[in-house]
């Protein structure tokens, strides 16, 4: 059994795994993360809004 972000479901839907919601449980949080190397203006830009626009309660 794993507990995966609801947000993380249409990245991995599998066919052969049954998906059963938790109600009771806090909410998760997720996050963006990137490789150093790929590093750049725009991705700097993103972080820079994600920041800005703060938490999101979906």
């Amino acid at each position: 059994m794993s507990r995966p972000c609801r947000s993380a479901w249409p990245y991995w839907n599998r066919p052969d795994v049954a998906w059963s919601p938790f109600d009771d449980f806090e909410p998760l949080a997720d996050g963006l993360v990137w490789r150093p190397e790929t590093e750049s203006d725009a991705i700097r830009a993103l972080a820079q809004t994600v920041r800005e626009l703060g938490p999101l309660h979906l």
